[in-house]
C-alpha cells in the first residue's frame, strides 16, 4: 500500500489478495510505479508434526496422532480431500496462481514435472484410505470416530491447524481447507495467531498442521526447508532435546542426498540430487501442496539499471540480490534528502556527552 500511495519505492509483490489492487493502480497513467511479474516462486503448503520426540510431552494421545500423521496412507488422504484448483481460484483467479502439489515452486530450476507424484483431486479415495486406517462415523455426527481399541477409544478426529494472521494468504488457504477436510470427516480447527506465537510454537514442536508461505526456489541453499539437514529442520519435524529423532525411510533417502549436495561441485549431478528429493517428497506427500502464486516486483519509474528478470526473490530478497551501488536515479527525478541532521558524522560523535 506504501508504493501505491507514494510513499515508498519498492515492493515484494507476493500477497495475491493485493494482486488485483497494486494491478489496477499500476495501469493509472499517473502511476509512478511500475511491476512485473515472474515465474511461480511461492507455494503455500501445510505441514503435519511427525516428530515423536518434540512437543508430545508424554501425552498419549498427542503421541498417537503423530503416529497416525506419519502413515503414509494419512497424508495422501488430507491431499486427495483438497481440491487445489479450487483453492488457487478462491485466492486469485487467473493465471498468476495454480495449484501445486508441493516440494519446490515450479519456477525452481530444480523443478522436473516428470517427476512429481500427483496426488489429485479425489473424496472418495480419501474416505477409502481413512477407513484402511480404521476410522468411521459411529455416531453419525458427520466426523470420524477413532478405533475403540485407540488411546482416543472413540472420540471425534479433530485436529488444530495453527496460521500466523500476518500471512493474510496462508489464513484463506486455512479456511478454504477446513471444509474440505470436514468433508471428508477431519473436524480440522483453525487457530489463527500472531507470528511469533506460531513460531513458538512451531519451534516448540506443539502443533498438530501448520500452513505458511513458502518463498524459496533454490533448495541448494535453504535445505532446511525442504528436509531433515539438521536437527531443527524441516520445521514439521525437528529431533527432540537430545537429538533423537526417528526418520522415516524416505526421510532417510533425503538426508542422505542433501549431505552429498553440500560438498557436490558438478552443477548437473546436484540436479539430480535435487529432483531426486523431489521425487521423494511429493511421492511421499512430505508437505502437502495447495497452491503457488506468481512472485512480482513494484518498482518506482525513477529508478534505473534495475533489470525486468531480476526476482524479487531468489536467494534472498531483492536488494541483497543485486549489488546496490548500479542502481541510480536521474538528477532531475531525485528527491530532496530527508533527516540529513540524524545522520551521525565524525563531528557530531565528537561532540556526544560520553566525550565530555
Amino acid at each position: 500500500m506504501n508504493l501505491i500511495a507514494g510513499t515508498g519505492d519498492r515492493d515484494h509483490i507476493e500477497n495475491p489478495q493485493i494482486f488485483s489492487v497494486i494491478r489496477q493502480a499500476s495501469l493509472d497513467p499517473n502511476a509512478h510505479f511500475t511491476i512485473q511479474f515472474g515465474p511461480f516462486g511461492i507455494g503455500y503448503r501445510l505441514m503435519m508434526n511427525l516428530s515423536l520426540n518434540k512437543g508430545v510431552d508424554g501425552d498419549e494421545k498427542e503421541l498417537e496422532l503423530r503416529h497416525l500423521f506419519r502413515d503414509l496412507r494419512f497424508r495422501q488422504a488430507v491431499a486427495h480431500a483438497l481440491d487445489r484448483d479450487a483453492i488457487a481460484d478462491l485466492a486469485f483467479p487467473g493465471d498468476l496462481t495454480r495449484a501445486w502439489e508441493g516440494g519446490y515452486p515450479t519456477g525452481s530450476s530444480y523443478y522436473d514435472e516428470t517427476v512429481v507424484k500427483r496426488h489429485e483431486y479425489n473424496p472418495e479415495k480419501s474416505a477409502q484410505l481413512l477407513a484402511e486406517l480404521g476410522f468411521k462415523d459411529t455416531d453419525g455426527n458427520g466426523i470420524l470416530n477413532w478405533p475403540q481399541d485407540s488411546a482416543h477409544a472413540g472420540a471425534d478426529l479433530i485436529i488444530e491447524l495453527i496460521v500466523p494472521e500476518d500471512q493474510a494468504a496462508s489464513v484463506e488457504a486455512a479456511e478454504f481447507v477446513q471444509p474440505m477436510l470436514r468433508s471428508v470427516g477431519i473436524d480440522v480447527r483453525v487457530r489463527v495467531m500472531t507470528g511469533p506465537v506460531v513460531t513458538n510454537r512451531v519451534d516448540s514442536g506443539h502443533f498438530h498442521f501448520h500452513i505458511a508461505r513458502l518463498d524459496s526456489t533454490t533448495p541448494f541453499i535453504h535445505m532446511t526447508e525442504f528436509g531433515p539437514i539438521t536437527d531443527t529442520s524441516p520445521s514439521w519435524h525437528q529431533a527432540g532435546p537430545e537429538g533423537e529423532r526417528f526418520l522415516l525411510p524416505f526421510e532417510e533417502e533425503i538426508r542422505s542426498l542433501m549431505m552429498e549436495a553440500r560438498t557436490e561441485q558438478d552443477a548437473g549431478r546436484r540436479r539430480e540430487i535435487f529432483v531426486e528429493i523431489l521425487r521423494l517428497h511429493t511421492e511421499n506427500v512430505y508437505s502437502v501442496g495447495l497452491y503457488e502464486a506468481r512472485r512480482g516486483l513494484g518498482i518506482a519509474k525513477r529508478f534505473r539499471n534495475v533489470q525486468p528478470d531480476v526476482p524479487a526473490y531468489l536467494y534472498d530478497w531483492l536488494d541483497k540480490n543485486i549489488p546496490l551501488q548500479i542502481v541510480w536515479v536521474p538528477k532531475e527525478l531525485q528527491f530532496e534528502p530527508k533527516f540529513k541532521e540524524y545522520i551521525p558524522t565524525a563531528e557530531s560523535y565528537r561532540n556526544r556527552s560520553w566525550q565530555e
